[in-house]
């Protein structure tokens, strides 16, 4: 008996100690119902200028004779000339205390981005309170939509918006960029960054929110927003595609089409300039295996280089074709001049390095073949 009392007591002392360190930060069960944690922030401009945030937020609950823990979502909206005195808008009728540590998404809206995003990057530079582990996105919609009409698996925007991520995080048409890497990239020559792109869609009736393609800013202000397609191409030309499927047409039936899974990709860049004009090398090597045939297909090696090689054309063209239309616009999507002057620092151009800029690619597709995928019916 007095074995039995002495493991129930040390049992006790464990479950004190874990839950205690389980405790957010220095919480304890009082301090934390004294505390909203902020999963989402959304940063908009009004039509006199000034600033509007949105949060989306928990606010937990927790007693200390309950294991398991509480919580409801709380929507907050706050203006202000500028994003503190927003802040402190939201503070004048929060009833506890906000806390931005849990916070996985920084949204702007179209609004705010096309006027300029660099008003929003200070504080989440500067305030401790903002962590710079979140991703930055641009919202193609309305705010006001997303929070209260907008289905989601998750309960809360925040949580949503990570996982969503995560999950699409190795799709061709997907651009993710978290905020240290924003802050860290910002300084480059150009200062042209792409952020992640959100929309919303009518889908079986229901509001859904969508990870697709990205905005590009230049000197932190939207200049245009790159489609999916485009950002397949974006990611393949960076560097940054793993996943994904292309679409080649079967030969052996011209009237359907071929699914290639992406099973690696690999992007090497170089870059030479004779005095006059630079040229731009990207070297690009995927491998793919057959994932899906429209129609009958006899795999064998005639088959596979055939196949190979028409991807390897289209790869080049469609890449070419994003690269000029970027060019033609003066727009430096792939970083040449951050390239040259990191090779050639002592170097003067009296032009912008992009639009002296050759685009060279190599492009070898690889598709594993016999011996791992069959014949199809």
């Amino acid at each position: 008996m007095v074995k039995m009392n002495l493991k129930k007591v040390i049992a006790s002392l464990l479950s004190i100690i874990i839950m205690s360190t389980m405790l957010i930060g220095c919480y304890n069960y009082k301090d934390i119902n004294r505390v909203t944690f902020v999963t989402s922030i959304i940063f908009d401009e009004n039509e006199v200028g000034n600033i509007d945030i949105y949060l989306d937020c928990v606010k937990p609950y927790r007693s200390s004779n309950e294991s398991s823990d509480k919580g409801r979502r709380v929507l907050y909206k706050g203006t202000g000339k500028t994003v503190l005195e927003a802040m402190k808008d939201i503070n004048m009728y929060s009833s506890s205390k906000l806390d931005f540590t849990q916070c996985k998404g920084y949204i702007f809206t179209e609004k705010a981005a096309k006027n300029g995003i660099r008003k929003y990057i200070d504080i989440i530079n500067k305030n401790q309170e903002f962590m710079i582990r979140p991703y930055m996105f641009v919202l193609f919609g309305s705010p006001e939509e997303l929070l209260n009409d907008v289905t989601v698996d998750e309960e809360y925007l925040g949580v949503f918006i990570d996982d969503l991520v995560q999950r699409m995080n190795k799709s061709p048409r997907v651009i993710a960029i978290d905020a240290n890497d924003y802050l860290e990239l910002r300084t480059n020559y150009g200062n042209l960054l792409v952020l992640g792109a959100l929309s919303i869609r009518d889908d079986m009736k229901e509001k859904r929110l969508e990870l697709s393609g990205g905005a590009l800013l230049k000197n932190e202000v939207l200049v245009r927003r790159i489609t999916a397609e485009e950002g397949m191409s974006y990611n393949l030309l960076i560097g940054d595609l793993k996943k994904g499927t292309l679409e080649v047409m079967n030969p052996q039936d011209p009237n359907t089409f071929i699914t290639l899974d992406i099973s690696n990709a690999k992007t090497k860049t170089s870059i030479s300039y004779d005095g006059e004009n630079i040229t731009l090398y990207k070297d690009i090597k995927v491998k793919c295996l057959i994932g899906e045939s429209q129609s009958r297909l006899i795999v064998d090696e005639k088959l596979l280089n055939l196949l190979e090689l028409e991807e390897e054309a289209v790869i080049k063209q469609y890449l070419e074709l994003f690269f000029e239309s970027f060019k033609e616009s003066d727009i430096d999507i792939v970083n040449v001049g951050n390239l040259f002057y990191r090779k050639y620092p002592d170097e003067v151009l009296e032009k912008d390095p992009i639009s002296i800029t050759n685009l060279k690619i190599n492009v070898d597709v690889e598709i594993d073949g016999t011996t791992i995928t069959g014949n199809t019916l």
